[in-house]
């Protein structure tokens, strides 16, 4: 059979494949190639390409500006962000308005947790809804601090505020006792004794004898005067509790003859008074932040929302 003029020969030239180029793939150079990737990119592609559009100048600045109208919030959100991040005055002056929201869009709201006196102890509100009344009392309304699109940048916003509100000094404006309810069971215990232990706070615990409080401060690396003291308000603080075991020696705390309840109290009420005191004059704000959030709860809370109206929001850090 003779062959068919049509089949290939060994030495033949073969045709390129027809198939359209990969996602990944560049085809173009400059903008015009970052344009061509973005049209054909998945939502998460687009969010990493944007940062790079501040490399082709006043037209990166005009794409990004373009962008601001994506349907995707996530894509829109982050051209924002890179737009505000420019040091350049076409970018500062689109974004002067704001940040358009469609309705339809869920967002992440922080707020201030409303804090109130039980007349036993601190609690919070950690919802948006508007209640008018507790306890008797009438509730403010609870301000909404910032909004943002992603969740890791609300929940970076929640943390800073609260650091910040448990270190002001009138934030106690009752009574120090933030996180224990006695016997009640309606929330979880929260143990002082214990935290103070677990976090060596240098305050006398109930029963401990001198010696054993001198060496911890020793192994937290105090001298025996304390002259290493960098903070003179930290030493006066430690000298006093030094010295509390000299004026009462003889005193112990006896459970036989008085009334529990009210000896707990007691007890409870002095060392959280003085675990906040030493926690603000040795500047421990972190630790002072978490003891807030371990005995009554985060100072912020977030709330996910649903935009019903187009809206401009003028962000007040990252989005």
């Amino acid at each position: 059979m003779a062959n068919s003029s049509n089949s290939p020969k060994a030495h033949d030239a073969v045709l390129g494949g027809q198939s359209p180029p990969p996602v990944d793939g560049v085809t173009l150079g400059g903008i015009e190639g970052l344009r061509q990737r973005f049209a054909v990119g998945n939502c998460e592609q687009k969010i990493e390409m944007l940062p790079t559009a501040l490399n082709y100048g006043e037209a990166g600045i005009d794409f990004l500006i373009e962008v601001l109208n994506d349907p995707e919030l996530r894509v829109r959100a982050t051209a924002y962000n890179v737009l505000q991040d420019a040091d350049i005055e076409q970018a500062k002056s689109e974004i002067l308005q704001g940040f358009l929201l469609h309705q339809g869009d869920r967002i992440y709201s922080v707020y201030e947790s409303y804090l109130f006196y039980n007349d036993w102890c601190y609690d919070l509100i950690t919802y948006a809804e508007r209640i008018d009344y507790i306890y008797g009392f009438p509730v403010p309304f609870v301000p909404c601090l910032s909004r943002h699109i992603f969740r890791s940048s609300a929940e970076i916003a929640a943390k800073s505020h609260h650091d910040w509100r448990a270190i002001q000094e009138n934030i106690c404006s009752y009574f120090t006792q933030i996180g224990w309810d006695d016997s009640s069971d309606w929330r979880r215990e929260f143990n002082i004794i214990e935290w103070c232990k677990n976090n060596n706070i240098l305050i006398r615990l109930p029963q401990e004898e001198k010696a054993n409080f001198k060496k911890r401060l020793m192994d937290a690396g105090y001298a025996n005067d304390l002259s290493n003291c960098t903070l003179n308000e930290e030493m006066e603080f430690l000298l006093q509790e030094l010295m509390r075991f000299d004026e009462h020696e003889e005193e112990k705390i006896s459970h036989l003859n008085d009334d529990l309840e009210e000896i707990e109290w007691e007890i409870r009420h002095e060392l959280e008074t003085k675990t906040i005191r030493f926690l603000q004059v040795s500047q421990r704000y972190e630790l002072l932040s978490q003891l807030w959030l371990d005995a009554i709860g985060q100072l912020t809370f977030i709330h996910e929302e649903t935009i019903e109206e187009e809206i401009y929001i003028i962000p007040t850090g990252k989005l």
